[in-house]
């Protein structure tokens, strides 16, 4: 076997360098002769030992031949091979990040007055030191490695400014620096591995740049050290295992091999080959599914994190002149960060978190908002950059992605609401964006889920769930990840953080429904919440493991308006029944499980907002209980059907009143549960952990509601407000409105009204609005698609969408009749 390539003999590493290389750059069509040269007809000979298992080609050098290698398939016709994906690096150097056609435009860059803190930071980089060596061999975590830092500056300087004593000593001390790792990741752990794959991006970026720098024995000797290193990093090397939707190997293994593999293709395309199937097999299909959602599925910190490291990948396959393999939309996946910051710089809970500092005011590590910026020519996140990547970290890599000529827009040019698609199915709603605008800011943020998907990992079983902020986290999303027990895998995390228990969602409580498992293994709390859709807490390998277990959850509708800027109201309705219901071979315990979300925008700076929350749940036994939750930080009270949350600690100064309409009073329960010993309580048994770390803000007390007499069919009508807690307003005062087939309430100047059943109503349907001095603006939900006629105190025609499903008009109090007139 071969020196340069594992698992590919120098003979065939050798046929698969085009004789002429400049000839097939990004064309479709590649002249045959510059493949495959001195093979037999019909003999096969080995490939790389990939983990597919794919580990032959087969050649037929004739007129027409196939090869077949992983996910690579060229077709030789009449002297002409078609490339398909992945494509061929290309054939010149550099080609790592930059292409010889960006020098001239990057040296202008590099001298421009608007990168003059970024080049004296890169002059500092540059400067630290001309040693490589590691003194212990381990290499420093991936934000503070001066050597690193150190010859990936100096390549650049060398590139961009031909500095070739720059130049020499990048090289000689990118090899110092890899002689001299002696660690590995079973004996130095997982942010050793991470700073091992991220020194493999740099020595890619030392290869590809100083490339003509190098003799063949410093070619050789780099490739082997690449081999070296990463065979001690997690995933080793070839990659063993890689999990395509979520884990580790996305995070750094992933886009920092590829960079070496297209830094090295010329002396040895093996590792270049691996990563690109892997890319465009593996990875890219998954993003590809989620990203039209606009947000990540692993929430506000591994969130941040990993999608950063799957943006350097397009950013790697762009940057060599090729069409980004993933969709469009994964430009927009930052806005999810965006929308859920809350105005303390801070942001709402979402997954495995830190703290609510995992956010915006985190953005780990902050070359992503550089990267989105300038692929996507994105003016908001180009204004988020100013804000929210003032960290330097690697001038080399940060002069490379920052557009400097890109004109910042404000965010607050944004809709105040945003619907985040399928396959999350979620929406934020605010009353204004009050960026950094403190503690007692005036926006109120509301996030409401429906959560199409699990992904499993570090997402929680939490469809359904809501978090309210106003001048404080006031519905939470509870628990703690990094603790004093432990974080991944404690019996918190296991038994209550990760469950549905931990989130403002719905209970269903079958006393004998299985306890989730936690691969392989029975957990010890049984919560009535939702399943996993493996059964147990477990990974998912691919798409089509994925798409194999099928949805959740199912939106049924979503809306804001009048106004798209401006919103009055927010709408989401969703059908989570499939989440409370294990695998096979277990009965169902639900038969429907539906809830719907209205956010008011109540334009009142002593009532700003309110949310209106409205359940209808069918069990298959009546004995089941039925649980709606709510957590807050602070013991709440409960004054009959109303509950008040207060945060008026640490400069906060937010209230929520709840006012709870369905169950009636005579058939309804409502407790709450928390403080010292019952914070995180569950199936009778306490699960404690207390958070270290910053911004944390885990919790310790919910209020259940339930109803107190055993029926199939519940129905739960919530309504909660906000106000100041110190020198605010009184409580307002909902009414419940039930006539028909409908059930709704009316607070304020708003009334909203729902289908009893669920479903899409059509026909011809009646509503009464309560006394009142003012006009009432009125939001009608679950109608069928058409022109609706409304006649009463006011008389008008309203369009219901397909998406939406409702109505919105304004009248006096009174009895209206609405009429579907057409239907389309």
């Amino acid at each position: 076997m071969g020196t340069l390539g594992r698992g590919i003999p120098q003979e065939f590493r050798r046929a698969l360098r085009p004789v002429t290389p400049s000839a097939h750059q990004g064309q479709d069509f590649v002249p045959a002769q510059c493949f495959f040269r001195g093979y037999e007809a019909g003999r096969k000979y080995p490939g790389p030992n990939e983990p597919s298992g794919d580990n032959e080609m087969s050649i037929a050098v004739d007129q027409k031949f196939s090869v077949h290698w992983g996910m690579a398939v060229l077709i030789c016709l009449s002297g002409a091979t078609r490339a398909s994906n992945p494509p061929i690096p290309p054939a010149d150097h550099p080609r790592v990040l930059i292409r010889p056609s960006d020098i001239w435009p990057m040296r202008s860059r590099y001298h421009s007055a608007e990168m003059t803190r970024v080049k004296e930071e890169l002059v500092k980089q540059a400067n630290a030191t001309s040693d490589g060596r590691l003194p212990d061999g381990k290499p420093r975590n991936i934000w503070n490695d001066t050597k690193r830092k150190a010859f990936e500056a100096k390549a650049f300087l060398y590139l961009i400014e031909g500095d070739r004593q720059a130049g020499t000593e990048a090289l000689e001390m990118v090899l110092t620096y890899f002689r001299s790792v002696d660690c590995s990741y079973k004996q130095d752990g997982l942010f050793v591995s991470r700073a091992m794959n991220r020194a493999i991006l740099g020595a890619a970026m030392v290869y590809d740049w100083c490339y003509h720098l190098m003799g063949p024995d410093q070619k050789q000797e780099l490739i082997e050290q690449i081999y070296r290193v990463a065979e001690d990093t997690e995933y080793g090397w070839p990659v063993k295992d890689p999990g395509f939707v979520s884990g580790h190997c996305g995070e750094e293994k992933h886009p920092y091999m590829l960079a070496a593999g297209i830094a090295v293709y010329d002396e040895d395309p093996s590792i270049y080959n691996t990563m690109a199937r892997q890319l465009y097999s593996g990875f890219v299909p998954v993003r590809n599914f989620f990203y039209p959602g606009h947000k990540h599925h692993q929430g506000n910190a591994y969130g941040i994190d990993r999608f950063t490291h799957e943006v350097e990948a397009s950013f790697l396959m762009t940057r060599m002149g090729f069409a980004n393999p993933c969709v469009a939309d994964q430009g927009k996946v930052p806005y999810f960060f965006i929308y859920n910051r809350t105005p303390d710089d801070l942001c709402m809970v979402e997954g495995d978190d830190y703290s609510r500092g995992s956010g915006p005011g985190w953005f780990s590590p902050p070359q992503m908002l550089y990267m989105i910026a300038s692929m996507y020519q994105d003016p908001v996140v180009q204004d988020e950059t100013r804000r929210y990547a003032s960290r330097m970290n690697d001038a080399a890599f940060r002069m490379l992605i920052q557009d400097e000529k890109l004109k910042p827009e404000p965010v607050g040019k944004l809709p105040l609401t945003k619907y985040f698609g399928s396959p999350f199915g979620a929406m934020i709603a605010r009353t204004g964006w009050e960026v950094r605008g403190g503690r007692r800011a005036d926006a109120a943020v509301v996030r409401m889920h429906t959560k199409e998907y699990m992904f499993a990992n570090h997402d929680h079983l939490d469809a359904g769930h809501f978090s309210f902020y106003y001048k404080g986290s006031l519905a939470i999303d509870s628990g703690v990840y990094q603790g004093t027990i432990g974080k991944y895998g404690s019996e918190h995390f296991r038994n209550y953080y990760q469950r549905s228990i931990a989130h403002n969602t719905l209970l269903i409580l079958d006393p004998a429904e299985p306890k989730p498992m936690w691969w392989g293994r029975r957990l010890e709390a049984r919560d009535g919440g939702q399943f996993w859709p493996d059964g147990q807490r477990s990974e998912f390998r691919s798409l089509e493991h994925l798409l194999s277990k099928g949805p959740r959850a199912k939106v049924l509708a979503h809306e804001f308006g009048p106004d798209a800027i401006v919103p009055e109201y927010s709408y989401l309705k969703g059908d989570i029944t499939q989440a409370y219901n294990a695998p096979g071979p277990y009965p169902a315990k639900v038969g429907k499980v539906v809830r719907s979300f209205v956010f008011l925008n109540l334009k009142n700076r002593r009532h700003p907002a309110a949310l209106i929350v409205f359940d209808r749940v069918v069990s298959t036994k009546s004995d089941f209980t039925k649980t709606w939750l709510l957590h807050s930080i602070h013991e709440p009270s409960i004054d009959g059907g109303a509950a008040t949350i207060t945060r008026a600690d640490e400069g906060y100064n937010g209230k929520l009143v709840n006012h709870t309409m369905l169950p009636e009073a005579q058939n309804r329960r409502i407790v709450k549960i928390g403080g010292p010993g019952r914070e995180f309580f569950v199936d009778g048994q306490n699960y404690p952990n207390l958070p270290v770390g910053r911004s944390h803000e885990p919790g310790g007390w919910r209020i259940e509601i339930s109803p107190a007499a055993p029926e199939k069919t519940d129905h739960f009508l919530n309504v909660m407000h906000v106000m100041d807690a110190v020198g605010g307003p009184k409580p307002l005062t909902p009414i419940k409105l039930e006539r028909g087939e409908l059930i709704g309430v009316q607070i304020a100047d708003r009334a909203v009204f729902f289908s009893k059943s669920g479903e899409r109503l059509s026909g011809e349907i009646s509503l009464t609005l309560s006394d009142s001095h003012q006009t009432i603006k009125c939001l009608v939900t679950d109608l069928e698609r058409g022109q609706w006629q409304v006649r009463g105190p006011a008389d008008c025609l309203c369009r219901a969408s397909d998406e939406g499903g409702a109505v919105y008009f304004d009248g006096a109090a009174g009895t209206y009749r609405l009429k579907c007139i057409d239907s389309d």
